[in-house]
C-alpha cells in the first residue's frame, strides 16, 4: 500500500483490486488478472467474506503501521466504537459541510447529526 491507495469496504476485493492504478491505465482492462491477484490476496492475508477477529486486527495493525510511516489513513464506519479505536482524528461529514471534531462519542454523534 502506498499514499496513493484506498479501500472501499463496501466493494470487493477484486474491484479494489481493479481500481488501483486506473487513471494511469491504458489499453484493455482484464477482469482475469484482477480476479488471481485477489485469490493470491486473500489466500497471502487470510481475508474471509466477513471479517474475522484476527483479520480485523491485522487489517487495523497495518493501518496504525501505515499512519506511523506518515501516511494518511481515511477510514469509514458506521461503528462509533471502532471509529474511536483506530483514529487518532475524526472528521465528519454532514449535508456537505466537512468539520473535525473531538475525539469523543457524544462529539462525534452530535456532529453525524448536524449539530453546530
Amino acid at each position: 500500500m502506498d499514499r496513493h491507495d484506498a479501500l472501499l469496504l463496501e466493494q470487493s476485493v477484486v474491484d479494489n483490486i481493479a481500481l488501483k492504478g486506473a487513471g494511469r491505465r491504458r489499453g484493455w482492462f482484464r477482469r482475469g488478472t484482477a480476479e488471481l491477484a485477489a485469490e493470491q490476496l486473500v489466500v497471502a492475508t487470510g481475508i474471509t467474506r466477513g471479517l474475522d477477529v484476527a483479520t480485523t486486527a491485522e487489517i487495523h495493525r497495518r493501518l496504525r503501521e501505515a499512519s506511523r510511516t506518515g501516511m494518511a489513513v481515511v477510514y469509514h464506519t458506521p461503528d462509533l466504537d471502532e471509529l474511536l479505536e483506530v483514529s487518532h482524528r475524526v472528521v465528519v461529514v454532514f449535508e456537505g459541510r466537512v468539520r473535525a471534531v473531538a475525539r469523543d462519542r457524544r462529539a462525534v454523534g452530535s456532529a453525524m447529526l448536524g449539530a453546530a
